[in-house]
């Protein structure tokens, strides 16, 4: 107790605060209407079909139209060279894989590329180059012998046989089972400590078929889709074959086919929200993957080809760069085939010095002197 100035005493206690009223943690339920909610998913779900069918029927008018109207074009205005640069093509083509040829034969028979130029060219006018191959192969096994690591091998195989060869003998009699009966006996064994068989794990594909299929039944059940048409019941028939032939292609195509329509089964009205949403997934996942093909699908010079045909001077000036492309085709395809064609005529001349007397070589040499001290 303290005293103050007048002589009153104070408790020196601390003023307790008023309380506050205790806050109720239960909150009501109330119910609330939905419509607005499904009225804007709804919206939402008509744009991206809306979307997805527009992006459909372009893509069909670039694979069905213009890839067709751009290659009539072409060949109807640039018949001339494309035949020219087709044929050098095939030429090259077939001088490559010649050159190939020889130069593989000639590492495996170890030989000179002339030679094998000439048997390769003689195999193929008599139509027998298998023939010729098959004979290198069997000319390798047979002909080469085993190498000094495989005869090291052999030796010391057989030293420790006579080693151990009477052990080996007692042990074998004393167990009466070869190696393979023994090892067999000893998996039957560790399988027999096995309770059971382990339980087989259900893969991605079977997931995704049970996925689908119950993604379907919900479309198409009779419960949760009690006015059903004959379409949707042979639609309902289907899937049911389908899942149990796990034809999970047969199963997308009727999904696809189902929910390509933008009011499919249900009405606004009557769907639930997650329904909806789970609709407007799929058209969106598809319009993802159709975007995907259609950007690649516009690095193609066929794409607006009907637009840019009806523009003459941006067909004027596509056909000045396209020519000019085709040119330039034109003269590396020559230059390679020079190139190609320079490497045989060497192995061609190779090959004739090579077959030819050495006689008859140092005539020649001596009439090609001869001939240049008189010029």
């Amino acid at each position: 107790m303290k005293s103050t100035a007048r002589g009153s005493t104070r408790s020196s206690s601390p003023k307790r605060r008023p309380l506050k009223p205790a806050r109720s943690t239960c909150t009501a339920l109330v119910l609330s209407d939905g419509s607005l909610r499904r009225q804007r998913e709804w919206d939402l779900y008509q744009v991206s079909c809306r979307r997805l069918e527009a992006r459909t029927q372009e893509f069909k008018t670039f694979e069905q139209e213009e890839l067709t109207a751009h290659r009539l074009w072409i060949e109807s205005h640039f018949a001339k060279e494309l035949t020219e640069l087709r044929s050098l093509q095939l030429k090259l083509m077939e001088q490559v894989e010649l050159i190939a040829l020889v130069e593989d034969y000639a590492d495996r028979a170890e030989i000179s590329q002339a030679l094998a130029y000439v048997r390769i060219v003689e195999a193929k006018a008599n139509d027998s180059l298998a023939e010729l191959w098959l004979e290198l192969e069997t000319k390798a096994h047979s002909g080469a012998d085993t190498s000094d690591e495989d005869n090291e091998f052999e030796n010391v195989w057989k030293e420790f046989e006579e080693l151990f060869s009477d052990d080996f003998a007692d042990s074998f009699e004393t167990s009466g089972k070869s190696d393979h009966d023994s090892f067999a006996s000893q998996k039957s064994q560790r399988q027999g400590k096995t309770k059971g068989s382990p339980r087989k794990e259900p893969s991605l594909e079977e997931d995704s078929l049970k996925s689908l299929y119950h993604k379907l039944m919900r479309l198409l059940h009779p419960d949760t889709n009690p006015e059903q048409s004959l379409e949707q019941k042979a639609q309902f028939l289907a899937v049911q074959e389908a899942y149990l032939a796990s034809d999970i292609e047969r199963l997308e195509k009727l999904f696809e086919q189902i929910t390509s329509s933008s009011e499919g089964l249900f009405k606004a009205d009557e769907a639930s929200i997650s329904d909806i949403m789970g609709r407007r997934k799929q058209v969106e996942k598809r319009l993802r993957e159709l975007t995907k093909q259609m950007s690649s699908a516009k690095l193609h010079p066929a794409w607006g080809f009907l637009l840019r045909q009806q523009n003459p001077k941006q067909l004027k000036r596509y056909s000045q760069e396209l020519k000019a492309e085709i040119v330039d085709e034109l003269v590396n395809a020559r230059y390679e085939l020079l190139e190609t064609e320079t490497v045989l005529r060497s192995w061609e001349k190779k090959a004739k010095r090579a077959s030819q007397p050495k006689a008859s070589r140092k005539k020649l040499s001596g009439r090609g002197a001869s001939q240049d001290l008189h010029t």
